[in-house]
């Protein structure tokens, strides 16, 4: 990633963070995940992360990769926690999530839904398109949180010899490589452009891009345009009645009309050493 769209990155990957954990805070998450623990308070000293931790600790190879980390600190839920950087503390989340998703009334939702006629991609994100050399290409993007593009580029090493100890054949090593490919108007339509001017599958998502989501993006981009502008006439708006203000206030002094008479010179002497005496 380039340095910008890395803090880009970065910032969506905070705010899924910000909005899960509320999620998980309110103890949404935990509803229909036995076992249930109704003495549990969650929102008092971190109570939800030893929750959390609980409920993964039976389900971490299920529904997640590589160790567990509340397993080598048992007792230490919330200092472990604390510990994790913000895409770790996003995967706990989503395993979390992936458990609750495992149950039996989400997964009778889900199908009785689908039942009813409603796609496959209102409960899981489906893929853009995949282009002639394998690359596939995923969207998302709403008004709210704004739009991006990804690559997912899946590289299989294939082995010269593939059998090997005791003559057993070896798994090919696969390597999957992301890449954020637009994140604002101009480069949705550069990389729109760029992909129709290739093959067919390529042409197809491009083609998705400028018909279906162009439009969106720079929807959105006018809509953060016209805040912007909104914004610094507010402020200069403020700025000018603050300026008003001490203009106005200075004007409204008190004067009094200048007087060449000695007498009246002599009276402010007088008045002046009698407060003084």
């Amino acid at each position: 990633f380039a340095s910008d769209t890395m803090k880009y990155h970065l910032f969506f990957v905070a705010r899924c963070h910000v909005l899960m954990l509320f999620s998980t805070y309110s103890g949404q998450m935990y509803q229909g995940i036995p076992p249930v623990n109704k003495k549990l308070k969650l929102n008092v000293d971190d109570g939800w992360v030893i929750a959390t931790a609980k409920k993964l600790s039976d389900w971490w190879s299920w529904v997640a990769e590589g160790a567990n980390p509340f397993e080598k600190n048992r007792g230490k839920e919330v200092e472990t926690f604390k510990e994790q950087d913000p895409v770790n503390r996003l995967f706990i989340l989503k395993a979390l999530c992936e458990v609750r998703l495992e149950q039996n009334d989400a997964v009778c939702y889900i199908t009785d839904e689908m039942k009813k006629g409603v796609s496959i991609g209102n409960f899981r994100k489906d893929k853009l398109g995949s282009a002639s050399d394998g690359a596939i290409y995923w969207y998302v993007g709403d008004s709210t949180i704004g739009h991006r593009l990804y690559k997912e580029d899946v590289l299989v090493g294939f082995k010269n010899n593939w059998k090997g100890k005791d003559g057993r054949l070896t798994k090919p090593v696969t390597n999957i490589q992301w890449e954020t490919v637009a994140t604002n108007l101009n480069e949705f339509l550069e990389i729109s452009e760029k992909l129709c001017s290739k093959g067919r599958s390529e042409a197809t998502i491009g083609e998705h891009l400028k018909e279906n989501i162009v439009p969106a993006v720079e929807k959105f981009q006018k809509k953060k345009e016209r805040d912007l502008k909104r914004r610094q006439q507010k402020n200069e708006r403020l700025e000018r009645l603050a300026f008003a203000n001490v203009f106005q206030t200075r004007s409204l002094r008190e004067r009094k009309a200048v007087s060449y008479d000695y007498s009246d010179y002599d009276r402010r002497i007088n008045e002046a050493i009698k407060a003084t005496a």
